[in-house]
C-alpha cells in the first residue's frame, strides 16, 4: 500500500506536524509506503520528495503591496501546487492521499490534481482530510471572536459573521481573507469532494455535524504517541506544574498565569507564540513562574519527568493537544479545561476545571497538593493506563483498515 501525506509544512512546528510525522513512522513500520508533499521551508527534514514541493510562501511576512496582492490571489487556488501534484502523483502512483494542514499555502487544488489525474489515468487514489481543527465551519479555525470568547455564529455557512466582528485579530483585513477563503472552499464544495474527514475526538465529530456546511462522512481516529515512545510511569514527584505548547490567545496562558500568581506555585511554561512577549513582560516579577521558552523535541520528555502534573487550560474547542498524549504516556496526570474534547479525556487520570476560571483551576491545582504519596501513585499509574489508547501501532492499524475499506 502506498499512501501519500501532504502537510503544509515539513518540520516539527505544532501538533498537526507532530502528527503528520507520527503517522509516517507508524505507517512505515506497518510496512506502508509513505511519501511527502509540502512546501519548501529553511527549517524542513530531510526528504527526497522535496524536489515536488512547493515554494515557500509567509503570509505574515509579506510587506509590499505586490507582495501582499501575489499572495492574496493564490490564498485559495495555486497553480504550482496543481502542477507539482500532478507530477509528484505520475511519479509516486499513491494509492491514498491523506491531507493535514493545507489551508493557504497548499491550498485545495490538490484536490483539483488528483480529480484531474484520476480521470486522465482512470485511477481510483481516494482522499481523506484530517481537521485538526474547526477550519470546515470556522473562517478563524478557532470558534473564537476577537473577545476570545466561543463563538458559533459561522456555523450553516453563515462565514459573513466573521467579517461583520473582524474576528481573526480583530483585524478587518484578516477577517476578510478568511472569509473570503471559507467562501471559496464551501462554493467549490470540496470537503464533500474528499472521501472523508477524519477528526481526534467524538466531540469535534458532533460539532462538525451540528453545521449543515459538512455533507461527508466523518471517521474518529485517535492521534498518536511516536512509535519509538517510552512509556513510563515516573511517580517522581518534583515541585513545579508543567504546560507545555504553543503560547496563543486561545490556549488560556493568562488564566494559568493569574492561578499560579495567587498560589505561589512552581510553573513552568513551555514553548513559543506571538503572545509570549506580553506574558512576560506582565508576569515577569512572579519568581515562580518560569518561561523557558521553546526547547527541542527530544528534551520534552525530560520537562515532562520533572512535573507534578501537565495543566492544559485551552479556551478554545481543543481537539487533541499532544502534551495531554505526553503526559499520560509518562505516567503525569492531568489538570484540563472543561472546553471542547479536554474533558473527553479525563477518567480517573486527572481533573477538570471551569474554563476561565481561575478559582476553579487552583481548585484542581489543591486536589494534587493535598494527596497523599499512595494517593498520588494510584493517581499517575492511571494516567500511565490510559495512554495507551493513543499507541502508534494500535490507530496506525485503524487507518490502514480504513483506508482499505474505501
Amino acid at each position: 500500500m502506498k499512501i501519500a501525506l501532504v502537510n503544509k509544512f515539513f518540520y516539527y512546528r505544532g501538533g498537526s506536524e507532530t502528527y503528520y510525522f507520527n503517522l509516517a513512522s507508524a505507517l512505515k513500520k506497518e510496512g506502508v509506503e509513505v511519501s511527502y508533499f509540502a512546501m519548501n521551508s529553511p527549517q524542513d527534514l530531510k526528504t527526497e520528495d522535496n524536489k515536488y514541493f512547493v515554494s515557500h510562501k509567509d503570509y505574515n511576512g509579506a510587506t509590499s503591496i505586490f507582495q501582499k496582492l501575489k499572495m492574496t490571489l493564490s490564498l485559495n487556488y495555486s497553480k504550482e501546487t496543481y502542477r507539482n501534484m500532478m507530477r509528484f502523483l505520475t511519479d509516486k502512483k499513491p494509492d491514498f492521499v491523506l491531507l493535514n494542514l493545507i489551508n493557504k499555502q497548499i491550498t485545495f487544488s490538490v484536490v483539483n490534481a488528483i480529480e484531474d489525474f484520476n480521470k486522465k489515468y482512470s485511477a481510483n487514489i481516494k482522499t481523506l482530510y484530517f481537521c485538526h481543527d474547526m477550519s470546515p465551519v470556522c473562517p478563524d479555525y478557532l470558534c473564537l471572536n476577537n473577545q476570545c470568547e466561543i463563538c458559533e455564529e459561522c456555523f450553516n455557512h453563515n462565514f459573513k459573521q466573521c467579517l461583520k466582528k473582524s474576528c481573526i485579530d480583530g483585524s478587518r483585513l484578516k477577517s476578510f481573507l478568511g472569509y473570503y477563503e471559507a467562501e471559496y472552499i464551501y462554493k467549490h464544495k470540496y470537503y464533500e469532494r474528499i472521501d472523508g474527514l477524519l477528526v481526534a475526538s467524538e466531540f469535534q465529530k458532533q460539532l462538525l455535524l451540528k453545521s449543515n456546511d459538512i455533507k461527508n462522512r466523518i471517521f474518529v481516529v485517535n492521534h498518536m504517541l511516536p512509535p519509538d515512545f517510552v512509556y513510563l510511569c515516573n511517580i517522581k514527584n518534583s515541585d513545579y506544574y508543567l504546560y507545555l505548547g504553543r503560547i496563543a490567545k486561545e490556549k488560556g496562558l493568562s488564566t494559568l498565569c493569574e492561578a499560579f500568581k495567587l498560589n505561589k506555585l512552581s510553573l513552568k511554561i513551555v514553548g513559543d507564540g506571538d503572545i509570549l512577549a506580553s506574558l512576560i513582560q506582565k508576569y515577569h516579577s512572579c519568581t515562580n513562574i518560569e518561561f523557558v521558552g521553546s526547547i527541542h523535541h527530544d528534551q520534552i520528555e525530560d520537562f515532562i519527568d520533572g512535573a507534578k502534573a501537565v495543566i492544559i487550560p485551552s479556551e478554545w474547542y481543543e481537539v487533541g493537544p499532544y502534551s495531554a498524549y505526553e503526559a499520560l504516556g509518562r505516567g503525569k496526570p492531568l489538570i484540563v479545561s472543561d472546553s471542547g474534547a479536554l474533558p473527553f479525556r479525563i477518567k480517573d487520570n486527572g481533573f477538570v476545571f471551569k474554563t476561565k476560571n481561575v478559582e476553579s483551576l487552583n481548585q484542581a491545582v489543591s486536589k494534587i497538593e493535598e494527596m497523599s504519596e499512595s494517593e498520588y501513585i494510584d493517581l499517575c499509574e492511571k494516567a500511565y493506563k490510559s495512554s495507551f489508547e493513543y499507541d502508534a501501532s494500535k490507530n496506525a492499524k485503524i487507518l490502514i483498515y480504513l483506508f482499505k475499506s474505501l
